[in-house]
């Protein structure tokens, strides 16, 4: 059963509220009002709406003002910004506070519908690539982003901006930080999340052979060309173009990738005749890019046009405070995909895994984990064993505690929501939002559970 969108009105003219009210209804929607922005923060104290239709002007205060403060504290609730002053500057400032629309009355009812299911929908896809929730299917977004808090939360935030437009975007990381994952998050969160994500390792393709595996060949044009092939680019044409490990394609290659950023058009190798492209073109690497340009290994003016918004992945060992959601996570999916019970994870336990340097980030964490599901429990010394020398190993972990008295099945369901709740929000350092991305749920979903459970909302990390 799924939650019914919810929307909360704040507007003080009577009638236009009412008449947003009963479009709204009519269409099936759970509708709130709220007067003044008073009135509109106690409401947001006790829910967390779907969507937010929020009028400039209000009798306590400016309404862009108040949407600026609830961004600041890290709400990601979709909200329409509604104002009978339709000037350029007024929807520029709107948007940069984080509006999904700007409205300007009067507004037809088709007008208000439209503006309305977009931004649920978007509000929807923008969920599901922030909280990853451990039920998500690997082909659909992403385990790179659990537990977003600390520089994924400034991932996660740019991710927001930037996935409905065009800009190119290139993601630098060490490896097994989720590169592709997130160049994933970025397709499917954008208007071109139906059209094709097509991606290619740049180091993994002989040098000879990527100009015709990213433009196409045209029949005759070398030696076993007996039929026109299109490229990967033309493939990806109304979608996305990931070049992953871009650092390592060849000069000549570089040459001809700049043209299709440039004039949105491709030529198949043997060709003459350009064939226009319409490819939105995600970059990763792990390599020093700038180092890499000042060698002469990489073309500046390439760089400058994949570079128009930099994405930096941290490092498993500067986000550890992601480790625990990770972990669970990987425990419930492997437990799933092999069939097998997951192991106990007790305190002691995470914090060893939380502790480790994890120079493989966040694929070697999985990996490990998956072998703790096939052998039944968290076998530290045969990890260490089949590690590089270059990796401490984990410290044995005390032996097990004791179990809990038995409980009903309500009960011990009742008290394992609790208890995951507190753990997750004591992680997140008090964080809702990020804990909720760590537990696989919704923000608006975890706000409803710290109430039903009487969680008060300073716990500390102890």
């Amino acid at each position: 059963m799924t939650e019914r969108d919810d929307v909360l009105i704040v507007e003080d003219e009577p009638n236009v509220r009412e008449l947003i009210r009963d479009v709204l209804e009519r269409d099936g929607l759970e509708v709130h009002v709220a007067e003044d922005l008073a009135a509109a923060s106690a409401f947001l104290e006790r829910r967390v709406p779907s969507l937010v239709l929020l009028d400039v002007k209000l009798p306590d205060g400016d309404g862009l003002n108040f949407l600026d403060a609830l961004r600041e504290e890290g709400s990601v609730t979709p909200a329409i910004v509604i104002t009978a002053f339709g000037t350029v500057d007024r929807a520029v400032q709107a948007m940069r506070a984080g509006a999904s629309d700007f409205l300007v009355k009067p507004f037809d009812n088709e007008r208000l519908r439209g503006a309305v299911a977009a931004a649920l929908a978007a509000g929807r896809r923008l969920e599901e690539v922030a909280q990853c929730a451990g039920t998500i299917e690997e082909s659909e977004v992403s385990r790179a982003l659990i537990g977003a808090s600390g520089g994924l939360a400034d991932v996660v935030r740019l991710l927001r901006r930037v996935a409905a437009l065009d800009a190119t975007v290139l993601i630098q990381g060490e490896s097994g930080t989720g590169k592709e994952l997130v160049a994933r998050a970025l397709h499917d969160s954008s208007p071109r999340l139906d059209a094709p994500f097509v991606s290619i390792d740049c180091s993994a393709i002989a040098p000879t052979l990527i100009e015709s595996e990213l433009f196409g060949f045209e029949r005759g044009a070398f030696t076993g060309a007996h039929a026109q092939k299109k490229g990967l680019i033309e493939s990806a044409n109304g979608g996305t173009l990931f070049l992953d490990e871009i650092g390592d394609m060849p000069l000549d290659a570089q040459s001809r990738l700049l043209r299709v950023l440039q004039e949105r058009e491709i030529t198949r190798v043997g060709g003459r005749a350009p064939v226009a492209v319409d490819v939105r073109v995600v970059a990763a690497t792990h390599r020093d890019m700038p180092q890499l340009v000042e060698s002469g290994g990489f073309r500046l003016d390439l760089f400058h046009r994949l570079n128009v918004v930099p994405i930096r992945l941290p490092p498993l060992r500067e986000r550890r405070q992601d480790i625990p959601g990770l972990v669970d996570h990987f425990l419930a999916k492997h437990a799933s995909h092999h069939g097998l019970d997951a192991p106990a994870l007790d305190d002691a336990t995470l914090a060893r895994l939380s502790s480790h340097a994890w120079p493989g980030n966040v694929r070697e964490l999985e990996n490990f984990v998956e072998r703790a599901v096939i052998l039944g429990a968290f076998d530290f010394s045969a990890w260490a064993a089949h590690t590089p020398k270059r990796t401490a190993p984990i410290e044995e972990a005390p032996a097990d505690e004791p179990e809990p008295a038995v409980q009903t099945i309500r009960q011990a369901v009742r008290a394992a929501e609790r208890k995951a709740v507190v753990h997750a929000l004591r992680h997140a350092g008090g964080n809702k939002a990020a804990a909720a991305r760590m537990l696989g749920i919704s923000y608006k979903t975890l706000f409803n559970k710290i109430h039903e459970h009487d969680i008060k909302e300073d716990v500390r990390i102890d």
